[in-house]
């Protein structure tokens, strides 16, 4: 995957818009490409936690076993295992290629230092996390 492409990944990522261009060409060097197969698992519930991803190509499905309704489609631009930072370092769901998928990834202690150097992305991402939680929240009722 070139620079470009992993630039352009980010760009698509709603939690990394609030990076600055020079700072987002950093990050995108930083992180790695990992591909999948259709069908293959990328993590499953409870495994240990140990890195982000952001989708670049390809769907997923994510689905949090003995949970009903919890079944939610990933896709390309979406980020993926940013739970695993505050869940005890476990995963809260298992997820699975539905497609050829390629993602970034980078490990949680430098995503950490990410998160700290740019507040909003934080702040994004827990807003995202607390949406997630009160639509489970609703559908579970």
């Amino acid at each position: 995957m070139t620079l470009e492409t992993r630039i352009r990944t980010l760009h698509n990522c709603a939690f990394f818009s609030v990076v600055p261009e020079p700072d987002l060409v950093v990050l995108a060097e930083a992180m790695h490409e990992e591909m999948f197969g259709d069908g293959e698992l990328v993590f499953e519930y409870g495994d240990r936690a140990d890195r982000v991803y952001v989708v670049s190509e390809g769907e997923l499905m994510a689905v949090v076993p003995g949970k009903e309704g919890t079944a939610r489609q990933i896709g390309p631009g979406d980020l993926v295992g940013e739970y695993g930072l505050f869940e005890h370092g476990a995963r809260s769901a298992t997820v699975t290629c539905q497609s050829a998928v390629t993602m970034l990834s980078m490990d949680y202690p430098r995503f950490r230092e990410f998160l700290v150097t740019f507040p909003e992305a934080t702040l994004s991402i827990l807003g995202r996390t607390v949406r997630r939680l009160l639509v489970l929240e609703t559908k579970s009722r």
